[in-house]
Order: structure tokens, then C-alpha cells, then sequence
């Protein structure tokens, strides 16, 4: 991937690609999570793709993205590490396929920067329907995840975790938060999105650069932001247990660890490659015998959170069963610390994480979220590459990290 910066607080992010016949644009809105901003930021993409000045509701916007050969627009919410990544994204057709000659590398770019900085306004803010109704479909969201019970427990132990550092807030806000906004307070934050965020501009595809990075000082201004970097804490501290009751009839145990410090590509491949080990895969540990030999959950699992350096278990348990899985997480995790790893273990791990990384390669999309947390941790690696450095890993090498882990957090939801 080639990095450029094309002015101050932008950076451009470059893939060269000839395997699919789109390209692949985004720009991204990266800031750092603050309970202030952090449900104004969810809610911005989501009025602005209601309607521009020119393309002025959802049914010419359609339109013209059917005109674009059938162009695909996007706008989510990313939380990496302590950044809340606001980003819009369009994958369109390259211009050698298309008819007469047709821009549309130009013509998509063009739409995507009408949506972005021209919105449609009433009265200097934005228009009042449009806020209130997304509004009111930001909170059925963040209510979704609160009915999904395993999201829920996940998203509470960060909370508990990360109690005061900016990964403990919630990238899509509170709902409370969401209520108190006002057209005019939401364009006023818009503003400041646009004039205070490090920007990350990302292509995946073919194109003349020298015409990119003019279409891209054409319509986005250079700001005074600086690239931050994630809070990452190493000193143990006293382990925390929160248990938590609600109407469940599954109880859900969520454990939070602290990993060392993520300092170059090899780390981030063997924390990634003991995750796998230990609970990543059907073939781990915590699904072997916790789940399937003990049948202590009804789901047991580990996932990795590379820019934060921590690692979260996460399982469904009956509340008589709490203790005896908790113990059990544990002694599997004690079991890669002295080094028994099998090497069927070893070796279905290794060619699981790199099938997982060279596969990431056959999405546009999950190429840009791999290349994005690159940028973010100060790396410039391919998926390929990536996979490659797994061949580098020993089984030492996953002790020596497994003994860097310590618990943090006990987060307990149970029924009432």
C-alpha cells in the first residue's frame, strides 16, 4: 500500500488493484471517542445520506447511484482502539467498462463529495425531519444491541474494563445522548467533523493518482488535526467483578484480559495466532473442552482487540456453571502458558488465521478496515504478508505472549 500525505491532517492510502472490475473509494473521519461527541458523530452520516443540495432525498440519490452503473454507497461507524472512525465509502465500476467512454471513476467521486459537503439545510442547520427520524433510528439500534444479550455483555465488560479511558465509550453513543440533540447542535458538530478530524482517504483499485489527489483537494480542506495515538495500559491493576441482573434466561460470562504492548507486525501475528490457539477457532481450547468435552457453555470463545491490547472470553452459561467454566477459561489459558500446544493444535491454528487473512483479500471492504488498522497502528503490511509472518511464528513465541496476559475484568449478567 502506498501512503501519501496530501496536506495537513489528510493522508491518502493507496492499493493498486486489477482483480475486480470496481475501484474502491472511502474517506474516513477519524477522531478520539469522547462522550461529548462520540453519538453526534453516529448520527452524522446517517442525515446526510437522507439528501443533498443536489440529489435532494433517498429517491434521486438512488437514482443516480443507478446511473452510476449501480454504484454501491455506504456510511458506518468504526471503533478502533480509542478512535471512533466516521466513514463513507462508494464502490463503483472501472472506467474501462464502461460505455462511451464514461467518467464514472470522476462522476462516483463527484457523488460521494455532493453527499459529504453539500448538505441539504434549512434555516443554516440541518432539516429538523430528517435529524429527528434518524434520531429515533440510532436508538432503535443501540436498543438492538442491548436485546442482544451476547453484544450486550460484550459492550458492558468494556464499558466496566475501560471505565476511564475513551475505549470504554460506546461508539454509537448513549441514548440520552441521542435524545438531546437538535438539528442545529448536530450541524455544529458536522463543522467541526469536517474542520478537526485526521482524515484517511483510502482507493483500492486503478486510477491516474495525479487526478485523484486533485479531485480530493478540490473538495476536502486541509485542518490543523494531528494523528493520535491509542492509551495502552501495561501496569496490572486490581482485578474487577461486576455482575449485573436482568430478565435473561441464558446468563453470559465475559472475561477481559490485558495483553503487552502491540509494537510491530510479528506481535500483532502471535497475540492473533494465540487467539486462535486458545479460543479464535472451532479447533481452540475453550471450545474443545470447555464447550464441547465439559459442555460448561453454551458458547465459549476469545476475540482479539489488536489496537486496544486486550483480549475479551466471552461465553453463554446456566448461573450453577459460572464458577466451574470461569476456572476452566482460566486452566485453558494456564495450559498455553506452560506450553501445551499440541502440534495438530499448532498447525490447524496456522493455517486457519492465514486462510482468515488471505480471504480478507476477495473483499474491497474488509482489504480497507485491514489497511486502516494498519495505518493506526503505524504498520504497512499486506494480508498476504501478514499471513506469510505466521510461517515465523514458534510455539515458544505464543508462550512468551501468553505469559504477558493477566485478567482485568469479571463481567457476570445473569437472570433475575
Amino acid at each position: 500500500m502506498k501512503i501519501v500525505s496530501i496536506g495537513q491532517g489528510i493522508t491518502l492510502c493507496l492499493l493498486p488493484n486489477e482483480k475486480f472490475k470496481t475501484n474502491y473509494f472511502s474517506v474516513n473521519f477519524i477522531n478520539k471517542l469522547t462522550d461529548k461527541d462520540v453519538a453526534l458523530n453516529a448520527l452524522i452520516p446517517n442525515v446526510l445520506i437522507r439528501g443533498c443540495e443536489k440529489y435532494r432525498d433517498l429517491l434521486s440519490i438512488n437514482k443516480r447511484l443507478d446511473e452510476l452503473y449501480g454504484a454501491t454507497f455506504n456510511t458506518f461507524i468504526r471503533k478502533k482502539g480509542d478512535a471512533q472512525i466516521v466513514s463513507f465509502s462508494i464502490e463503483f465500476l472501472k472506467n474501462e467498462l464502461a460505455f462511451d467512454n464514461d467518467d464514472v471513476l470522476y462522476n462516483s467521486l463527484d457523488f460521494l463529495f455532493q453527499i459529504i459537503d453539500k448538505p441539504l439545510l434549512v434555516n443554516e442547520a440541518f432539516d429538523n425531519n430528517f435529524v429527528e427520524q434518524e434520531k429515533k433510528n440510532l436508538i432503535d439500534f443501540i436498543n438492538s444491541q442491548i436485546n442482544d444479550k451476547r453484544t450486550f455483555a460484550i459492550i458492558r465488560c468494556i464499558e466496566e474494563m475501560c471505565k476511564n479511558e475513551a475505549y470504554g465509550i460506546y461508539e454509537y453513543g448513549k441514548i440520552e445522548n441521542v435524545e438531546n440533540i437538535s438539528s442545529n447542535s448536530l450541524y455544529e458538530s458536522y463543522i467541526k467533523l469536517l474542520k478537526n478530524s485526521q482524515m484517511l482517504i483510502f482507493f483500492e483499485g486503478i486510477c491516474n493518482e495525479k487526478i485523484l489527489i486533485k479531485k480530493i483537494n478540490e473538495n476536502i480542506e486541509q485542518n490543523n488535526s494531528q494523528k493520535f495515538s491509542t492509551d495502552i495500559l501495561l501496569k496490572k491493576q486490581d482485578l474487577k467483578n461486576i455482575v449485573q441482573e436482568l430478565d435473561v434466561n441464558q446468563c453470559k460470562l465475559t472475561l477481559g484480559f490485558r495483553l503487552g504492548k502491540i509494537e510491530n507486525p510479528k506481535d500483532i501475528v502471535e497475540y492473533a495466532l494465540l487467539n486462535t490457539i486458545f479460543g479464535g477457532s472451532p479447533h481452540s481450547k475453550l471450545f474443545e473442552n470447555v464447550r464441547e468435552k465439559l459442555s460448561l457453555c453454551y458458547y465459549c470463545a476469545s476475540r482479539i482487540e489488536k489496537h486496544k491490547c486486550i483480549m475479551f472470553v466471552y461465553s453463554g452459561v446456566e448461573e450453577k456453571n459460572k464458577d466451574l467454566a470461569f476456572n476452566e477459561i482460566l486452566a485453558q489459558l494456564n495450559e498455553i502458558k506452560k506450553g501445551n500446544i499440541t502440534n495438530i493444535e499448532f498447525m490447524a491454528a496456522k493455517k486457519s488465521l492465514k486462510n482468515l487473512y488471505i480471504s480478507s483479500e476477495d473483499s474491497v471492504a474488509q482489504t480497507e478496515d485491514f489497511y486502516i488498522g494498519q495505518y493506526l497502528l503505524n504498520l504497512n503490511l499486506s494480508p498476504a504478508g501478514t499471513a506469510n509472518m505466521i510461517d515465523t511464528v514458534s510455539i515458544q513465541d505464543i508462550v512468551n505472549k501468553a505469559n504477558m496476559i493477566y485478567l482485568d475484568t469479571v463481567y457476570f449478567l445473569k437472570g433475575k
